[in-house]
């Protein structure tokens, strides 16, 4: 579009006129530096927290991984006195820590 076009469309747009300050609304403050860092560091120690529990529940799964392959093992071995081969489809993925 031209410059001309430009202008009449523009120029059928009424100008705003400067808003006036409303006096029942309280500006927000601005954080200071303190109140930043301490949120930062909050936020910090609750992610390191929580990665802490999600290690702790990987240990506890991996030894309960454990121990059903282990069992599952013992149970094959009883069946197999009995002469019956047993087959398990199903397995379950080992779990990995969060700083592997």
């Amino acid at each position: 579009m031209s410059e001309r076009t430009w202008r009449t469309l523009l120029g059928s747009i009424p100008k705003s006129e400067p808003r006036e300050p409303i006096e029942n609304v309280v500006p927000l403050r601005r954080m200071t530096l303190d109140e930043h860092e301490r949120r930062l560091a909050d936020r910090q120690n609750k992610v390191i927290e929580l990665g802490a529990g999600v290690d702790r529940a990987v240990i506890a799964y991996n030894t309960a991984l454990d121990e059903f392959k282990r069992e599952r093992i013992a149970f094959a071995e009883r069946l197999k006195e009995s002469g019956v081969v047993a087959t398990f489809p199903m397995e379950f993925p080992e779990a990995e820590l969060s700083g592997e």
